[in-house]
């Protein structure tokens, strides 16, 4: 929201009875705006509610059918129609298609992912003229303007999930396609957001001022100083080096150690670079050890990995301040909203005495939060974020300003208008993602009935042979969700 300090009233008024045309431009500009920006918020709020919560209710086909409606992908007869890519659409098939891997329709999921990729795809080539049509909308209004791309931590997660599926049904070679686009994604991230962080200091210091020479922009002392009290938690983050989530590449490295045909060094190559990210781990240096000295998993003694997904990931929240920009004419308050991260449940580690060996609880090590792996993202887009939001709210107060100076009241409730109804953060995220990976590794001997608790004194029971290499691998988003289970058989060793 802008507001205008009263200095800035006293300028003269234009005193002729009708509205010139050149005025209608900014009569237009405001009205759009305000009708965009409102019809954003409205838009995307009542879906979202109802998605989450039928996905942490664990309802998961009812949630990935509402997915569908909403992707006009089911007929009047509620059959289910062929996946075709809904352009703009990208976080409802996201949504359909993890919701159908947790309600075990690997194909279906499998569709949505696919479709994802294409959307992907479609977005890193959107011809130079709709981008910049998409960015000016943006500025006018707000970053919801801009078809929602994902980000490196769920692009990865969509190729990690694909490969849970794959692997699942028994389908290797399609399972080692999908972790290899999953560690690309990684290699892609970092190169995306360095040109992106050049592009946007270039355009910082190639932009002629806008407010009579006064800078409003990055390098502005008072605007960093404003907007860094907001977000002090920024500095204190401890985010990785890299895109990599560690979850996906220790997953991906017992997957190259230990089914056919092996890759022990790329396992291994992979198993280092977690252990530098995590730190010291008892499941993790034991396996590195193993592979080191074995050449394998697994090989002298059987073992079952247990790998729990679970809680919620967390959310992209509105935080609203202001600032003064400095116009030809005086000082507008600008109002600024920018996104930040909150987590959406105190803490899912409550949830792990819930599977039991027997009636005994297990005890798991964490390998990674997924705060940490959004942090470290948000990180790395913040400069070009900040860029971004300075220029929408810089715009906003410039043009505030001249529609009160020209069009005296009126023109400062179409501008007051503007600003309010568009003023506002983009939140959007695929919100079917986990609040952390944690993992047990127990002797196969020693684990011959796994129970998995949830719900109204409800539970899952795995029955096993004690003879064989396994990864249990599991996904439960609340205590109250079915637990998704994947029983992955591993090959002996080499």
């Amino acid at each position: 929201m802008l507001t205008v300090k009263p200095s800035l009233f006293s300028a003269k008024r234009n005193t002729r009875s009708s509205v010139t045309n050149s005025h209608y431009w900014l009569i237009l500009i405001a009205l759009s705006a305000f009708l965009l920006g409102g019809c954003q918020t409205f838009r995307n709020q009542p879906v979202t509610r109802t998605l989450d919560g039928l996905y942490q209710g664990g309802l998961y086909e009812s949630a990935a059918m509402t997915a569908e409606s909403k992707l006009k992908l089911v007929d009047a007869k509620d059959a289910l129609l062929s996946v075709t890519p809904q352009t703009g659409k990208v976080l409802l098939h996201l949504e359909a298609a993890e919701n159908w891997r947790l309600a075990r329709n690997p194909a279906r999921a499998i569709e949505h992912f696919d479709a994802v990729e294409t959307l992907l795809k479609q977005s890193d080539t959107t011809h130079w003229l709709t981008t910049s049509t998409q960015n000016l909308g943006a500025i006018v209004t707000n970053d919801s303007a801009i078809s929602y791309v994902p980000t490196p931590p769920e692009r990865i997660l969509t190729n990690f999930y694909k490969a849970l599926a794959f692997w699942d049904g028994g389908e290797l070679e399609n399972a080692r396609v999908e972790f290899n686009r999953a560690n690309d994604r990684a290699r892609i991230a970092v190169e995306s957001y360095e040109e992106g962080l050049k592009k946007a200091q270039e355009k910082t210091q190639s932009e002629e001022p806008l407010t009579n020479g006064r800078e409003n922009d990055t390098r502005s002392t008072t605007t960093n100083n404003s907007i860094r009290r907001q977000f002090p938690e920024i500095d204190q983050w401890k985010v990785f080096n890299d895109f990599v989530n560690p979850a996906v590449a220790y997953i991906n490295a017992l997957f190259l150690a230990a089914t056919s045909p092996p890759d022990i060094e790329k396992s291994l190559t992979l198993m280092r670079r977690v252990r530098g990210m995590v730190g010291s781990h008892p499941v993790i240096d034991q396996d590195l050890l193993e592979l080191k000295e074995q050449n394998g998993l697994g090989v002298e003694q059987k073992a079952v990995w247990i790998v729990y997904e679970s809680g919620l990931s967390p959310e992209m929240v509105e935080r609203h301040f202001s600032f003064p920009v400095f116009t030809r004419h005086g000082v507008v308050n600008v109002g600024m909203s920018l996104p930040s991260l909150k987590p959406r449940q105190p803490n899912a580690w409550t949830m792990q005495p819930l599977i039991f060996s027997d009636n005994n609880p297990i005890a798991f090590s964490e390998i990674t939060h997924m705060d940490r792996v959004m942090q470290t993202e948000f990180k790395k887009r913040w400069p070009t974020l900040l860029t971004r939001a300075i220029a929408s709210a810089t715009t906003k107060a410039i043009m505030q300003d001249n529609l009160a100076r020209e069009l005296g009241p009126l023109g400062n409730i179409l501008g007051f208008a503007m600003s309010a109804a568009t003023t506002q953060a983009d939140t959007r995220m695929w919100r079917s993602m986990p609040e952390s990976w944690s993992v047990a590794r127990l002797k196969a001997s020693d684990l011959l009935k796994l129970n998995i608790k949830y719900g109204a004194n409800q539970q899952e029971q795995i029955r096993l042979t004690g003879d064989k290499n396994l990864i249990i691998y599991i996904k439960q988003p609340t205590t109250q969700a079915k637990p998704l289970i994947y029983t992955l058989q591993l090959t002996e060793g080499v």
